[in-house]
């Protein structure tokens, strides 16, 4: 019952891009068996959604009406399409990869300028705004469940992981896991991460113990854990479709089936995260 429950409560967002213009496309949400999709969102450029912790919010990036074509910036939006707001207003670069706090009153995310990678925090109430990192090249942070930011050094082959405190302080290089690995997840209650190596899917404790593999799966490119934990759903790199799998790997169901269209147009979705509903029966 408590499985049924998280599944018939909980919503995946994801995000369809790509130049097949008779398909809809921008951010949209849908129930985990692949059933009640609604777009929240039409948009070319919409990627890299997260839902919040609290459940209230998703984060995602877009470039702004009147910005240059490159020139993403982060978003949030109310999980009913409502409520938009833009949190960023960076012209000379590209503001991506936007990861919550656990209080989901921040959020730290990517920005691309002038060729190199840097970390930037920001208040969603305040819009006040902060650089965290300024050496070299980081990128792709996340938020702890501890309230630490994860990232990756990008100057460096495969990328180097390090973590620090939210205001940009105490760097250090993070042994955890291995160089190269990407994609970062915390689960809900903290005790678990998922993750990405190599195109397989990798969970691990949050103390460093019972290390797994997804089986049969290798051509991942992001993740995200359901609600309770016990399933994960994923895009896939050969079609950049969406899936959700058991921990043991099965019930590999694909739930996004994105088509091939006439002289080499695709459409594609990467960017996947499960909402932290959890209700009661």
């Amino acid at each position: 019952m408590k499985r049924q429950t998280v599944l018939s409560n909980s919503k995946i967002v994801f995000e369809r891009h790509g130049d097949i213009n008779w398909l809809p496309l921008g951010l949209f949400t849908f129930n985990p068996d692949g059933s009640n999709l609604v777009q929240l969102r039409s948009s070319r450029t919409a990627a890299f959604q997260k839902w919040s912790p609290d459940g209230r919010w998703i984060a995602f990036c877009e470039v702004p009406q009147g910005y240059e074509f490159f020139a993403s910036n982060i978003f949030i939006i109310k999980p009913d399409g409502e409520g938009i707001r833009q949190l960023t207003f960076h012209k000379d670069g590209a503001a991506v990869l936007p990861s919550w706090s656990p209080d989901s009153k921040s959020i730290v995310y990517d920005l691309y300028k002038d060729q190199v990678n840097q970390i930037f925090i920001v208040d969603i109430e305040s819009l006040c705004y902060k650089q965290l990192t300024y050496e070299g090249s980081n990128g792709e942070p996340v938020f702890t469940s501890s309230n630490e930011i994860v990232f990756r050094k990008l100057d460096s082959y495969p990328a180097r992981i390090f973590i620090m405190d939210p205001n940009g302080e105490n760097k250090r290089e993070y042994n955890f896991f291995q160089v190269g690995d990407e994609g970062f997840e915390w689960s809900r209650d903290g005790e678990k991460i998922v993750f990405v190596r190599n195109g397989r899917i990798c969970m691990i404790n949050s103390d460093g113990g019972d290390f797994k593999m997804v089986p049969g799966i290798s051509t991942a490119i992001k993740v995200s854990l359901s609600p309770d934990g016990e399933k994960i759903a994923y895009s896939d790199m050969a079609g950049q479709e969406i899936y959700v799998v058991d921990l043991n790997g099965q019930n590999n169901c694909k739930i996004v089936a994105n088509p091939l269209g006439s002289n080499e147009k695709v459409v594609g979705s990467i960017d996947i995260s499960w909402s932290p509903w959890i209700l009661s029966s």
